[in-house]
């Protein structure tokens, strides 16, 4: 009898946990562009181009908190796919709202990838504090 109620209860708290959203992260993704309130092209693989990086702070409630950001684009894997040491390629500075949980950036000058590998780019605040991070993968056309 204890068993079925410690069972019970159990599955209670994990279908709770479930729908509430438990796990859901932010996150930071790329896509071919943004249009209309479109993501277009959503994807972590992509030939060497300009891409726009979307950022969704809305499964952890959470908002930018800041009006000044900086992406920050590293590479972390050669175009074969090996480790290599993290090597900056570039920071761009972004003017956002503080209050704002869903964010696009774009850059057709500085926000692309020439070059296969993997790369990880990150939103950090002013002093450096990561907000998001995610990684992309570019290949050969």
């Amino acid at each position: 009898m204890i068993k079925k109620i410690f069972l019970f209860a159990l599955s209670g708290i994990i279908f709770l946990l479930l729908f509430n959203g438990c796990g859901k992260k932010s996150s930071l993704y790329f896509c071919e562009d943004y249009v209309d309130g479109k993501e277009i092209g959503v994807s972590n693989r992509f030939t060497p181009g300009y891409l726009t990086v979307m950022v969704d702070l809305r499964p952890e409630n959470r908002k930018v908190g800041v009006d000044d950001v900086d992406l920050i684009l590293t590479q972390i894997k050669d175009e074969n796919g090996d480790e290599i040491a993290e090597k900056e390629i570039d920071i761009i500075p972004f003017t956002v709202r503080a209050e704002w949980d869903y964010l696009y950036f774009q850059d057709k000058e500085r926000l692309g990838f020439k070059l296969p590998g993997t790369y990880r780019v990150t939103l950090a605040d002013k002093n450096g504090k990561k907000i998001a991070s995610g990684e992309v993968e570019v290949v050969k056309k």
